[in-house]
Order: C-alpha cells, then sequence, then structure tokens
C-alpha cells in the first residue's frame, strides 16, 4: 500500500512538472502563427506606394519584429520554430519580408554570443520545408532576379552562417542550378551579370568547400552539376567561367563528359567551343580515357556547328 502511494505521488509529481513546458509549446505554437499571419498581410501593404501603406507597412514590420525577439527569449524549442519563421521570412518575397528574414539572423548570432550558442544556427538556416525538401537558400535562388541585391545580401548571410549549398530538394536541384534555370526562364535583359556572376561564384565556392568538408573531390561536385539538365545548356557557360576563374582544375576525362551532356542538351556554340578548347590545352590522347574523339562525338549528336569547331581546332 505504501509502494503504491509513492508510484502515484511520484506520477502525480510527473505530470505536474510537464504542464508548465506544455504551456509554453502551446505559446510558441501561437507565436509562430501570429508571425506566419503577420507575414502573410505584407503582401496586401506592399502592392501598394502610398505614404499611408509604407507607414502601416513599417509599423507591421515593428510589431513582428517585437515577435520574433519574444520567441527568440521564451521558445522552449527555438531550433525548429525559428527555421520556420525564417522559410516563411524568405518565401514572402517582399523586401520587408526579407528584412525581416536579415533582422531574424542578425538577432540569433548576437544572442548566441551571450547565450553561449544556445540556438543551433546551422539548424535553423538549413531548415527543410517537409514537401519540397527546399531549405531557405533554395527559396533565395528560385527567386534570385526579382530581388537581386537583397537576395544577395541574404544568400551572402545564410553562406556565412552554414547554409548547405549542396542540399538537393524533392527535384534534385541544388540552390545554384535553380538560380540558373529561373534566369533561363525568364531571359531578363535587364539582369545585371556583375550580379549574377558574385551569386554563381558564390554558390559554387560554397559548395567546393563544402564538398571538401565532407571530404568528396571537386570532380565529384562538377560531375553531378552537369548531369542536371539545368546547368548545361547556353547559360552554363557562365558556371563554367566562374569555374575558371576560381581556377577550379578539370580533367580531360570530366571536359569530355561535360562536353558530351552539352551536346545532349543541344547547348549553345558559345558551351561546346569553351569545352573544346578545354580538350585543345589538354596533352593527353582521347584513345586511353575514351572510345571516341571530340570529332566523334560531335558526329554521334549530328552537331554540326561543333564539329566544325572541333575541325578548325584539330582535335
Amino acid at each position: 500500500m505504501v509502494c503504491l502511494s509513492f508510484q502515484l505521488f511520484f506520477a502525480f509529481l510527473l505530470i505536474f512538472s510537464t504542464l508548465p513546458n506544455l504551456e509554453q509549446n502551446k505559446m510558441d505554437r501561437l507565436l509562430v502563427h501570429q508571425i506566419v499571419s503577420g507575414l502573410s498581410k505584407l503582401n496586401s501593404s506592399s502592392s501598394s506606394s502610398s505614404s499611408s501603406s509604407e507607414g502601416e507597412s513599417s509599423c507591421k514590420v515593428h510589431r513582428l519584429e517585437a515577435l520574433i525577439d519574444r520567441l527568440l527569449t521564451t521558445a522552449t524549442d527555438p531550433t525548429s520554430s525559428l527555421g520556420q519563421i525564417l522559410w516563411y521570412c524568405v518565401q514572402n518575397r517582399t523586401v520587408e519580408g526579407h528584412q525581416l528574414a536579415a533582422y531574424l539572423l542578425n538577432r540569433l548570432v548576437e544572442m548566441n554570443d551571450h547565450n553561449q550558442d544556445r540556438f543551433k544556427v546551422a539548424s535553423v538556416v538549413n531548415y527543410v520545408h517537409s514537401s519540397s525538401c527546399r531549405t531557405p537558400l533554395h527559396l533565395l535562388a528560385v527567386d534570385f532576379s526579382s530581388q537581386s541585391a537583397t537576395n544577395q545580401h541574404l544568400i551572402e548571410l545564410l553562406i556565412e552562417l552554414g547554409a548547405d549549398a549542396l542540399r538537393a530538394d524533392v527535384h534534385g536541384l541544388v540552390p545554384l542550378h535553380l538560380v540558373i534555370r529561373q534566369l533561363k526562364e525568364q531571359n531578363d535583359g535587364d539582369q545585371d551579370e556583375g550580379e549574377v556572376i558574385k551569386v554563381v561564384g558564390l554558390l559554387l565556392q560554397a559548395m567546393i568547400k563544402q564538398q571538401s568538408e565532407a571530404k568528396n573531390t571537386t570532380e565529384e561536385l562538377l560531375r553531378k552539376l552537369a548531369i542536371v539538365p539545368a546547368a548545361i545548356d547556353a547559360d552554363s557557360l557562365l558556371v563554367l567561367e566562374v569555374l575558371d576563374q576560381a581556377e577550379v582544375h578539370f580533367s580531360r576525362r570530366l571536359t569530355f563528359e561535360y562536353l558530351e551532356y552539352a551536346l545532349q542538351a543541344e547547348a549553345g556554340v558559345q558551351v561546346t567551343g569553351h569545352l573544346l578548347k578545354k580538350l585543345k590545352s589538354s596533352s593527353s590522347t582521347f584513345a586511353a580515357e575514351n572510345a571516341l574523339s571530340p570529332i566523334g562525338l560531335t558526329l554521334q549528336y549530328n552537331n554540326h556547328q561543333a564539329l566544325f569547331q572541333a575541325i578548325e581546332l584539330g582535335i
């Protein structure tokens, strides 16, 4: 009887000790809901350019910043909650939404300096949406050209805080592929090429560094980039030029593979010409590595322009 009484006492003690946590979790979910709801209202404010709507939008941003601060100080599971908020801030696609994303990231860093790494910043910036498998870095890549200056700043900040540039979404695309594909689809003549090259360079450098830290070779990374069709069309010359600027080494075998992917994708003459010149500068023969020469490969894919380029280069 005494033993049963002790068991009941400890059971009640356990229940009462978990009640505050349950209540706090409920408050966390309410805060997240309020912030996400507030973000959705920013879209309607940003569509109007009047001074009154700008003032209203500014007030909404300040209110959301206050809610974010409250979540930072009270959340029982801050990593999950803040990752979700960051994702929705970026997905909002407004200047205000991206300002809030930058505010959240800066406050995270600031508070970590005072709270001995209470927040797992890398986990926050790599929050993965359950259905699309996309991170905030993916979202910025998809929407790059609409607010390129703001997006570029956020991309730099995310990479600095440990965003995974190698993570693929549900379609197998990494952020770099999405930047290239989106630019190709929009064909935006007003896009500043210097900004594009800088962002492509940022993503490539992050990928190469992370690939190295994972003890994989750069060649494995470049092979992954080539296989995805989005990265081996007319716009992939940009990727190749950035790789050259970064002095990334291409083996002869990999260059040959890139040429084959380019021919399969019916890439432009600039891409095939760039790759053929790379092969020309290599000293080894093709017989030891490939069944076909570059000329044979161009004939196989019936690409007359690339054939003439190969004949002119004498390879």
